[in-house]
């Protein structure tokens, strides 16, 4: 620790943050000029159409989260629907743990139909 002055890590670690903070604004400042131009061309005004970075990095995340929540929930109300409703337990099941995992698993990155198709 002799000739090392104290903070010289934290200043670097502060500055890498700064710098990767710094990258991650201005990709998703060029999103939306990218989006423009997506959308002056056709067959790319599809609904259910996102940004694949912004998919990648924030909803297929959140997704995944909604995924494991859901089934949660479907696990602790399992029993209210087999004894008031044995028969349309697929319904819940559907929309709280296959939506989900439909939209974080088996969607192409960046394109997510409305409906599940």
């Amino acid at each position: 620790m002799v000739g090392r002055e104290p903070g010289t890590r934290r200043t670097r670690r502060v500055g890498q943050l700064g710098v990767m903070a710094l990258a991650i604004v201005l990709l998703l400042a060029s999103g939306p000029t990218a989006r423009a131009e997506m959308d002056a061309t056709p067959n790319n005004n599809a609904r259910g159409h996102t940004e694949p970075v912004v998919d990648a990095l924030f909803l297929r995340p959140l997704g995944f989260v909604a995924t494991i929540a859901g089934t949660a929930i479907f696990i602790a109300a399992l029993p209210i629907f087999a004894i008031t409703r044995p028969t349309q337990i697929a319904e819940p099941f559907k929309a709280l743990v296959v939506a989900p995992a439909r939209y974080t698993w088996v969607d192409p990155l960046g394109d997510h139909a409305p409906g599940g198709d």
